[in-house]
């Protein structure tokens, strides 16, 4: 996949007012030392409501230490599952309060949505959900960031072994504890938010060389090994969509990507400013276009203020397969703008193709 983690504001990206790129690099999680620690023979049940509990905080983070493991969760996903941690107070080291990690295996292919709650969460700076796959869990598959009182993802699992990570940054330690919740139940991401095909708003400003509404340019193997994302001319404008998302509504826009020479690992890149309504706080986009020869991808960023010089991602869909279908469920601040941007996989034909995205507005309570 082309996914990558969010990233922290103890390492965000500067953007440059300028049209660049760079190659090389990946994007993978550094590599871990495997240490298996078994649970003491008698180790206490998990809380109540939940599949499985904390038992070895010292050693369940493989990502910062890459020393640890993760935590092997003896029963297998079938249904909804409760991982129940805490976020500790006396692990801080350079930006990292605590990364806690969970092994899960799943036996049979499923559509899951996964969201990770806990009163005071919100107080840390920077709290994301990750999920990993393959050996030594150095696979990407998704991740999500915090927003008023959750993480969320929605992405298919094929059956296999997967490592669901909290991870939490700030600039100082947290003085309390915080007990949090990673839940992993069954999804039906076409019921929830189905393909919408007509209506809506129509890309309008990507002018005559289709490059008025790139805004950011995406380059995944840039040589510091870091993805990079750079401002592109300071003429471009993001698509006024003038769309408020409201909860329980579906909202299309549709566009063409174009077969623009590749900036950074992407050809057209087009970009739509919508908002959040007053109680939206979770949103799920979908991206479809038609054949199977192009690969679309798309990130959902947070509008940088005037005169910023950097952006995050707040969430995205990047699948490396010509699915024709890009979907995920994203925590979002309620009335807030951001911007959707959609681009055309640089290796991928130049023959330009029409998109719809469709979004849909949720309000989200914690169980």
């Amino acid at each position: 996949m082309r996914s990558f983690r969010l990233f922290s504001p103890f390492s965000t990206l500067l953007l440059v007012s300028a049209v660049t790129a760079c190659g090389g690099g990946s994007s993978d999680k550094p590599d871990a030392f495997v240490v298996v620690v078994d649970a003491p023979p008698d180790s206490p049940p998990p809380p109540p409501g939940c599949e499985y509990g904390e038992l070895r905080d010292d050693t369940n983070d493989d990502y910062e230490t890459q020393t640890g493991s993760a935590e092997e969760v003896n029963v297998p996903y079938g249904g909804t599952m409760v991982l129940c941690g805490t976020v500790h107070s006396n692990h801080f080291a350079d930006g990292a309060i605590d990364n806690d990690s969970y092994a899960v295996t799943v036996p049979n292919g499923a559509d899951v949505y996964v969201t990770l709650t806990g009163a005071g969460l919100e107080a840390i700076e920077d709290v994301s959900l990750e999920v990993w796959t393959g050996q030594s869990f150095g696979d990407f598959v998704s991740s999500g960031g915090f927003a008023v009182n959750h993480s969320a993802t929605s992405i298919h699992l094929d059956a296999g072994s997967y490592e669901f990570s909290m991870r939490a940054y700030a600039a100082a330690a947290i003085t309390t504890p915080v007990s949090y919740k990673i839940r992993i139940v069954p999804d039906m991401p076409l019921t929830r938010c189905g393909h919408l095909t007509t209506g809506g708003f129509a890309e309008a400003g990507d002018g005559g060389a289709n490059l008025g509404n790139d805004m950011v340019a995406v380059d995944d193997n840039a040589a510091t090994g870091t993805p990079t994302r750079t401002f592109t001319l300071a003429t471009d404008a993001p698509e006024a969509t003038g769309l408020t998302i409201a909860p329980d509504m579906k909202y299309r826009v549709s566009g063409t990507s174009a077969g623009n020479a590749v900036m950074g690992t992407y050809r057209d890149r087009d970009t739509y400013e919508f908002t959040t309504g007053a109680t939206t706080n979770e949103i799920a986009i979908r991206v479809n276009w038609p054949g199977t020869t192009s690969d679309l991808d798309w990130l959902l960023l947070n509008k940088p203020a005037a005169g910023a010089t950097v952006v995050s991602t707040q969430g995205s869909a990047r699948v490396t397969s010509l699915m024709e279908d890009e979907f995920e469920t994203i925590a979002v601040k309620p009335n807030t703008a951001y911007w959707l941007w959609v681009g055309g996989w640089g290796e991928n034909p130049v023959t330009p193709v029409t998109y719809d995205a469709t979004i849909c507005g949720q309000t989200f309570t914690a169980p």
